[in-house]
């Protein structure tokens, strides 16, 4: 039997397994080619505060992805939406899907696994709270257990710091930091041509297109403003995935559940 610890332990470790794939984000991308890993260590920010032309549409592929790749360093806050329907995602749980901010102090936001079910993620600083919803906790702790537990922390957040083992992989990926890491890992991208300027999530861009992992890859940087990049598709090998990049160095929500709403993990049986 699992005490009410180990279980919560093994929420949280499936939880970071399923961020780190969905996200790209640590060690869970080593094992997940078809994670979004690539997009997110060329992901820029977007601003509509400079309406003129950049001059981005003139530049080589190469000299593109180096402009964006720097914007996105000195990124404060980025919004990332995300979503597969591919025929792997429904496979497996269904379709996955992401809604993150995130800053320099952690992210807040959803993540849903498909069947397998979602969870809230919130960290600030050294705190982290967590809350899977009814069915991650039945589909992640077998049997009855995990229907008690659903019942037992229905609506309600597990929380602890960055220093408890339980939370500091998963606090590794909830921060921006985790997004600007020089590209050395996850899978490149190739056969990089440039498109002509279009428009996409109601933004002008130019177009890169290539392959990431034999995936038709598309990724957009805004051709108005600062050459972020504000989002891309990868379709093929059944991956049909599209994100989104907006809210750069736009304020983050902030707030954070209350001592009402959340369960400390040091509390829990079986807690050393």
């Amino acid at each position: 039997m699992f005490r009410t610890r180990k279980r919560i332990a093994k929420v949280a470790a499936i939880t970071v397994t399923a961020a780190g794939t969905l996200l790209g984000v640590g060690a869970a991308a080593q094992a997940a080619p078809a994670t979004t890993h690539a997009i997110l260590l060329r992901m820029l920010g977007f601003s509509a505060d400079d309406n003129g032309g950049n001059g981005i549409a003139d530049k080589s592929p190469k000299e593109i992805r180096h402009q964006a790749y720097q914007a996105m360093l000195s990124a404060k806050s980025v919004r990332m939406t995300l979503k597969d329907t591919g025929s792997d995602a429904q496979k497996g749980n269904g379709d996955s899907s992401a809604d993150l901010s995130y800053d320099q102090a952690g992210c807040t936001g959803s993540i849903a696994m498909g069947t397998q079910g979602s969870f809230q993620l919130v960290r600030r600083g050294a705190e982290v709270w967590v809350k899977p919803d009814a069915t991650f906790w039945k589909t992640t702790v077998p049997g009855s257990e995990g229907t008690a537990d659903a019942g037992r922390f229905k609506n309600r957040y597990i929380h602890g710091t960055t220093s408890d083992t339980i939370f500091k992989k998963l606090a590794d990926v909830c921060t921006i930091k985790a997004l600007q890491k020089p590209i050395g890992s996850g899978a490149p991208f190739t056969d990089v041509k440039k498109g002509t300027e279009t428009t996409f999530n109601g933004m002008k861009a130019i177009p890169l297109t290539g392959k990431v992992d034999g995936r038709a890859a598309t990724y957009y940087v805004a051709t108005q403003g600062k050459p972020y990049l504000i989002g891309g598709t990868q379709k093929g090998n059944g991956t049909d995935l599209t994100f989104t990049l907006s809210d750069y160095d736009k304020p983050i929500p902030s707030a954070t559940p209350s001592a009402n709403e959340s369960v400390e993990v040091s509390q829990l049986p079986g807690a050393s």
